[in-house]
């Protein structure tokens, strides 16, 4: 297989790239999904190495012999693999192994031995031998973790700590604390929230909203999802809060807004099988006084149907910005918006928001969703909110559903529709665009 060209290790059913011959970061990606989701119930780890002197080999022998030898690394790591666990190769000297059903200590001993087979096992080039040394970090993929690329960065925060003692060494990932970590995240954050902006490296997607007995459509959550430099596209929960305190969030929303409408207007079908597309606001774009005129000039320029957009704001949003989201909710209201209140804890508090403010929908919070398979007393609480948000006249969602068994006991409370990986995974919004005519049927809201 020549450089560049992908194929697939029949032994593994791994899609492998060249020259290793060692699977990439979108076969990682589809691998460890499954281990974040069971991260709760089982242990694994992984395991980052990378080469210490690559550049010395690549100026010393060639880039060709440097091509040789991650060959080289990549069989070393391959069979220290064996068939408990997956190699990559993420380009440059850079390679990882998932662990399944592996300890912390376990990895960390994998580390070492692979160190050692590195030191024992030169490769051969031409008459001489060629060896080094590598950095490894281990880090435990536990319910801390979330997502792949958490994972990864806690792997290469361990890695960058073995590099740091000298090299040839291995180290596993300690957290740091709480303000250090979100001080260094946020820094990260800004920087690639700005890059994505600069380099259109936000995407769009959507997550439908169905309802709970058929595949009947209610609508469409819109968000960005921000591409990273390993290819990862980071979901909206990462990125945002870190948004939020950098004075970015109102630039991404405008970016959702412009190219939502775009979406919509090029796509009028769109919105006739999905249902209506509900974007989420920050409280950057409630504070700013210039927002509603660009609402409605955006409404305008691309003559987008009101009745078919849906603004998303959270519960604790309309408790800190009573003013601010009572007078969009009117203005928007009037040209025909729908609105949605979103993280609904079932409090009196939350319960007040609703009879001052005219709501559309509401999606219920984690905590309540979650009580449709609890106990017989979350079961009476779950139902009792439903009722009253019912009773009030607003449609109710259940939000974050991850498990389709939650669907029949939440059709049992009097919930309708739902949301959640348990029920559509967020996708492109144009593949969704070209599903839409064959794969839905509208629902009534």
């Amino acid at each position: 297989r020549r450089a560049g060209e992908t194929g697939t290790d029949h032994a593994s059913g791994q899609i492998v790239e060249s020259p290793t011959g060692l699977a990439g970061r979108k076969q990682f990606e589809l691998s460890i999904t499954p281990l974040l989701d069971q991260a709760s119930t089982g242990e694994h780890a992984l395991l980052q190495l990378d080469v210490d002197n690559m550049r010395t080999i690549n100026d010393d022998k060639g880039e060709r012999a440097g091509d040789a030898y991650l060959c080289h690394v990549g069989q070393l790591l391959r069979a220290e693999v064996d068939n408990t666990g997956h190699s990559y190769h993420f380009g440059s000297d850079k390679f990882l192994l998932l662990l399944t059903d592996c300890t912390l200590e376990a990895a960390e001993a994998r580390g070492n031995h692979l160190l050692a087979a590195m030191a024992d096992a030169p490769m051969r080039w031409e008459g001489d031998k060629i060896v080094a040394s590598a950095s490894v970090g281990v880090a435990r993929i536990d319910q801390t973790v979330g997502t792949a690329m958490e994972a990864l960065r806690r792997a290469e925060l361990a890695t960058q700590s073995a590099k740091s003692a000298g090299g040839a060494t291995v180290r596993r990932y300690r957290a740091e604390s709480r303000a250090a970590a979100r001080k260094n995240s946020d820094a990260k954050w800004t920087q690639r929230i700005g890059d994505g902006l600069e380099q259109n490296l936000f995407h769009l997607m959507g997550q439908q909203i169905r309802a709970t007995e058929s595949d009947a459509m209610l609508g469409v959550e819109l968000h960005v999802s921000l591409e990273d430099e390993e290819g990862f596209w980071a979901s909206p929960d990462a990125f945002m809060p870190a948004a939020e305190r950098s004075g970015q969030a109102a630039d991404i929303d405008q970016l959702v807004i412009r190219e939502s409408f775009e979406f919509l207007a090029e796509n009028p079908e769109f919105s006739r099988h999905q249902g209506f597309c509900s974007i989420n606001l920050s409280n950057a774009s409630l504070r700013n006084p210039g927002f509603m005129n660009l609402l409605f000039e955006a409404f305008q320029s691309h003559e987008v149907p009101p009745g078919r957009v849906c603004f998303e704001i959270n519960e604790q949003q309309v408790r800190d910005l009573h003013r601010e989201t009572t007078e969009l909710v009117s203005a928007l209201r009037g040209i025909g918006c729908r609105f949605l209140l979103d993280n609904y804890s079932g409090s009196i508090d939350g319960t007040d928001v609703l009879r001052k403010i005219r709501f559309d929908f509401v999606k219920l919070d984690l905590g309540l969703s979650a009580r449709a398979l609890g106990e017989n007393v979350d079961r009476i609480a779950l139902e009792s909110a439903v009722k009253v948000v019912t009773e009030l006249g607003v449609t109710v969602i259940a939000g974050k559903v991850d498990d389709d068994a939650a669907l029949p006991a939440l059709t049992e409370a009097g919930v309708r529709y739902a949301q959640g990986y348990g029920v559509a995974r967020p996708s492109p919004l144009m593949l969704l665009a070209q599903q839409a005519e064959q794969s839905t049927v509208p629902a009534d809201g």
